[in-house]
């Protein structure tokens, strides 16, 4: 599927720069729109790739530590750590749990960057907390680069604490939730919010069971960004040379 992806996404391409090329001034503009097209057939040619490639035990991993400052429940905790996992694991992605005190970092084993999540009681206990407050977020995710070892992101207990007060919602349900939704905002980048799905700019009432997923083309593009990012830090920090120990 991702080749005739790509060819047919070629072929609209070369159209558009024999249509515009034609007017001499619209060349540059023709190219950069050819560009774009062509971009976006690769990415999804490489989830598709990555996909079929990693199936089973070796499916593309996600490395998740946990840092538990608000001492959430520990039946929460992993009731939720449960939920994030199948979220993910419908997008084709495996999560790999971690304890935040475990000294040894994990990215041997899973190659590619750790994602790292604190979980706080307060967002006063984080610098620039009047600012990261103005929308009362849940949760939010510090922008990553490509080739970051570790990509860190931050949820605030004490709200979703207070909301599953209010709705008598288990907190399990929307920590599970607030937690991939940050994930998500690590690979698909600060911009991802959509009008549906896990990646909503406000998480709906989870009544009834509701399970919110990704879209496929957020899987697709998940699976895409993070192929990338575990052949950027391997290359750039190949196992034999050690990763970064955890905070």
């Amino acid at each position: 599927m991702g080749n005739n992806i790509r060819n047919f996404s070629a072929r609209i391409a070369l159209s558009i720069v024999v249509f515009l090329g034609a007017f001499g001034s619209e060349r540059a503009l023709a190219q950069t729109v050819s560009a774009q097209i062509l971009h976006v057939a690769d990415v999804f040619h490489t989830g598709d790739a990555e996909t079929s490639r990693r199936t089973g035990r070796d499916q593309l991993k996600i490395p998740v530590r946990v840092y538990d400052f608000a001492h959430v429940d520990r039946h929460v905790l992993q009731s939720a750590e449960k939920l994030t996992t199948e979220i993910f694991r419908k997008a084709g992605s495996e999560v790999v749990w971690l304890d935040g005190l475990e000294a040894q970092p994990s990215n041997a084993e899973a190659g590619g960057p750790e994602f790292r999540v604190k979980i706080v009681p307060i967002l006063e206990m984080l610098s620039g907390a009047k600012e990261k407050g103005k929308d009362d977020p849940l949760g939010f995710a510090i922008p990553c680069d490509e080739t970051a070892q570790a990509c860190l992101f931050y949820v605030l207990y004490s709200r979703i604490s207070a909301w599953a007060g209010r709705d008598g919602t288990d907190p399990s349900r929307i920590l599970g939730h607030v937690m991939a939704h940050e994930i998500g905002h690590s690979l698909l980048g600060s911009n991802a919010h959509a009008p549906t799905g896990i990646m909503q700019g406000r998480l709906p009432r989870l009544d009834m069971g509701r399970v919110l997923y990704f879209t496929d083309l957020q899987s697709r593009l998940l699976r895409a960004d993070l192929a990338r990012r575990i052949f950027a830090v391997d290359q750039r920090y190949p196992p034999a040379c050690g990763r970064s120990a955890p905070p």
